[in-house]
């Protein structure tokens, strides 16, 4: 019996979730790791620092944001977008 996780989301793309993850300047985006497999980094605050661990704007607002890899691998970038809807309503879910 094979204990491998199941890559597959069965939740349908919900617009708001996605909506509501940027509006609120979470970052979901893909990255390859050295196995040439497709995992999903995210950074709260990601989109207000410009995708920067660190970012200063001009109204002196600080913005510190690190990168959180997945555990998830996917074997193509078509599984890693099916899985995103998931990823969406997780971070609402959490922080909303």
């Amino acid at each position: 019996m094979s204990t491998r996780k199941k890559t597959t989301a069965n939740r349908p793309y919900n617009f708001r979730d996605q909506s509501w993850c940027i509006d609120n300047g979470w970052q979901v985006y893909p990255v390859i790791d050295r196995d040439k497999k497709f995992r999903i980094a995210i950074r709260r605050n990601g989109i207000f620092s410009e995708g920067k661990d660190y970012h200063l704007t001009e109204d002196g607002v600080e913005y510190h944001t690190r990168e959180q890899v997945g555990e998830m691998a996917f074997n193509t970038l078509k599984q890693l977008t099916e899985y995103l809807p998931e990823v969406y309503y997780q971070i609402r879910k959490k922080h909303e």
